[in-house]
C-alpha cells in the first residue's frame, strides 16, 4: 500500500487570511453569475441544436429547427442562487422526455385520432 505525504514550511499566518477572506466571499454573487452564465450557454448550444458535447441534435421530425417550434421550453430554461449552490434547469414537464431520450408520438399517429396532440412512450 502506497502512501502520500506532505510536508510545508512557511507563514502559516498568510494562508489562514486567505481563508478568512474565502470565507467572507459574496458566495450568492458568484453562484448568480455562474447561473448567468449556465443559462447563456444553454441557450447557445440551444440556437446552434448542439449538445453540451458539441453533437448535432437529430433534425425535427415536424421540420424546423429541434426544440424551437414555439421556444416554450428553450424560454424556461433558468435559474436559481443561492449562498451554497446554483440550479440551473427548467421546471416545464415536457423537459424530461428530451432529457432522457424518450420518443414522442402524435396522438393521431398513435390512435389514429384527428385531434392535435401529443402522448410520452419510452419506446
Amino acid at each position: 500500500m502506497s502512501g502520500v505525504g506532505i510536508t510545508t514550511t512557511g507563514d502559516w499566518s498568510k494562508f489562514e487570511k486567505a481563508l478568512h477572506r474565502l470565507a467572507r466571499l459574496n458566495w450568492l454573487g458568484l453562484h448568480q453569475e455562474i447561473g448567468e452564465a449556465l443559462v447563456s450557454s444553454t441557450h447557445q448550444r440551444w440556437r446552434r441544436g448542439t449538445d453540451p458535447e458539441g453533437q448535432k441534435w437529430p433534425r425535427a421530425a415536424r421540420g424546423g429547427q429541434t426544440l424551437r417550434h414555439k421556444s416554450i421550453l428553450y424560454k424556461s430554461i433558468g435559474y436559481q442562487a443561492h449562498a451554497t449552490h446554483v440550479e440551473v434547469g427548467t421546471n416545464d414537464k415536457r423537459a424530461r422526455v428530451h432529457q432522457e431520450g424518450l420518443t414522442i408520438k402524435g396522438l393521431s399517429q398513435k390512435q389514429g385520432w384527428d385531434s392535435p396532440g401529443f402522448c410520452l412512450s419510452d419506446v
